[in-house]
């Protein structure tokens, strides 16, 4: 048994040198810049962590209590980390999880993007991100345990409020819309709970948005005075 272990973890890290020379190779054939091979084998290296097999067909041959099981074990930090999921019913959490769909993110990777359609949440498992108004103003650093972009899934129709970047390598986990609706939405307490969460977020973006577009137009109005004044003096 042992020795059979041994054999597929050293297969899996064969594959794994096999798709990295394979993108080596897909990177200088379409000649892509170095700052960008550098990214993508970064990502590859964080996404499998040197080891590569296919989760999904290990899965399809499990039980559906297996699969449930093996996705709580495996977002344990998650679950420990994110504040709204403590207290909730074994049972509401196992949808939740199970419904969460692993999202791997870069330093500087866009996550979310303000007034852009929002159909989905995302849980932060680890990493830090930085949470932007519309106009580029930062309104805070979110890491472990937070959880961004309910609020395009709470309003009918609301675009992203804010932005949300990568400061650091981000695990994340993504809820879709559909999935929310069935695991969360149906959860008065945790649904009512995000609301106020939500309603808090889009009245703080927006009062730091309003101060930001009224600096950028005194600094507007301040550096159009000082050229005037300059093209008067050379006059």
């Amino acid at each position: 048994m042992l020795i059979q272990i041994k054999a597929g973890r050293k297969a899996s890290e064969s594959k794994f040198q096999e798709i990295i020379n394979q993108l080596s190779a897909y990177t200088r054939q379409k000649q892509l810049p170095k700052n960008m091979r550098i990214r993508l084998l970064s990502y590859y290296h964080y996404r499998f962590r040197d080891s590569y097999f296919r989760e999904k067909l290990i899965l399809t041959n499990l039980t559906e209590q297996l699969r449930q099981e093996i996705a709580l074990q495996s977002s344990h930090r998650l679950v420990e980390n994110v504040a709204i999921f403590k207290a909730l019913p074994t049972h509401v959490l196992r949808s939740i999880v199970k419904n969460l769909r692993f999202e791997l993110y870069l330093p500087n990777d866009v996550i979310m993007k303000a007034g852009a359609q929002g159909d989905c949440m995302f849980f932060l498992s680890a990493g830090t991100v930085a949470v932007l108004t519309p106009t580029g103003k930062e309104i805070c650093h979110l890491d472990d345990g937070a959880h961004f972009g309910e609020v395009a899934l709470l309003v009918p129709d609301q675009r992203r409020v804010a932005s949300v970047i990568a400061i650091e390598v981000c695990e994340v986990y993504r809820l879709d819309r559909k999935d929310f609706r069935k695991c969360i939405a149906v959860h008065t307490e945790l649904f009512a709970k995000l609301e106020r969460i939500a309603a808090e977020r889009i009245e703080r973006a927006m009062v730091i948005e309003e101060q930001h577009k009224r600096y950028l137009m005194r600094h507007s109005i301040h550096i159009e005075r000082r050229r005037r004044n300059h093209e008067g003096q050379l006059i």
